[in-house]
């Protein structure tokens, strides 16, 4: 074969590989080949019951696990407020209150980082 799969040109040796195959000595051999794989094919309903099984385990798998994280995450202590939730362990309070801090604590909170 040539070596770009693209070219427009005849391919001598894939054309000789297909006459090959394809001639009528082989002729009977290749219907009876086609026409078995068109009598194996599974139905719908057959192709959808092979899925069917992964499909079920996989969903299974899934709430397992979203189970068991909501168990562990429900042991640890829930923020009260958003603002508990967000703000870092060592920040002051004022600082994410309502109302607007004080830029002096501001800037103390920023340098002491």
């Amino acid at each position: 074969m040539t070596g770009n799969a693209f070219d427009s040109e005849r391919d001598p040796e894939l054309g000789a590989l297909l006459r090959e195959y394809l001639e009528p000595s082989h002729h009977a051999a290749f219907v009876q080949q086609v026409l078995g794989r068109i009598r194996a094919t599974d139905s719908s309903w057959e192709v959808l019951s092979r899925w069917a099984r992964p499909s079920v385990a996989a969903l299974i798998a899934f709430f397992m696990g979203a189970a068991v994280w909501f168990a562990l995450a429900g042991n640890s202590e829930t923020p009260a407020t958003l603002s508990d939730a967000v703000r870092p362990g060592d920040a002051p309070a004022p600082l994410f209150s309502r109302v607007q801090p004080d830029n002096e604590l501001v800037l103390e909170v920023v340098l002491e980082r």
